[in-house]
């Protein structure tokens, strides 16, 4: 999408755009500042910004730059960017963005997850058909009863 696409690019105040590659490098957004709020709704850090900006509101609470916010795993009420009157800005967000991080799976732990979960997929089935182990399940067994056939 450019610039012209959008109908909002001329009159937004949102300080970090998707349409403006200087404002995505270099840019800074502090809690309380507009957010783009029309064209691209998908993008996950926007998402995050409103996700922050409901929770804290404040503008004392640092700044955010797009790769933080890409960063963030959650958002909590006690969140904080960087200051940014310090000095080491860049080194501070690197760090911010260390700690803040989602984890990653490798792709040994995401197909171990996956066969674990497809297995216990198969067992939840095998429980609901009667078939688990070779024996029946009853759906309707009274406590004190023998499991049959009858109607009830």
């Amino acid at each position: 999408m450019k610039p012209q696409d959008c109908p909002s690019f001329d009159g937004c105040s949102a300080p970090l755009c998707p349409l403006d590659a200087q404002s995505m490098e270099h840019g800074a957004w502090f809690p309380g500042e507009p957010v783009c709020c029309k064209e691209h709704q998908s993008e996950r850090w926007i998402e995050m910004q409103k996700r922050i900006a409901k929770k804290t509101g404040e503008r004392d609470r640092g700044h955010f730059t797009v790769a933080m916010l890409e960063a963030l795993a959650a958002v909590g009420s006690a969140i904080a960017g960087v200051d940014p009157n310090r000095k080491d800005t860049p080194a501070a967000e690197a760090a911010w963005c260390a700690r803040k991080r989602r984890p990653g799976l490798s792709p040994e732990e995401r197909e171990r997850r996956r066969a674990t979960a497809i297995a216990m997929n198969e067992r939840r089935k095998d429980t609901s058909r009667g078939d688990s182990d070779g024996k029946k399940v009853s759906g309707a067994m009274h406590p004190g009863k023998e499991d049959s056939h009858e109607d009830f």
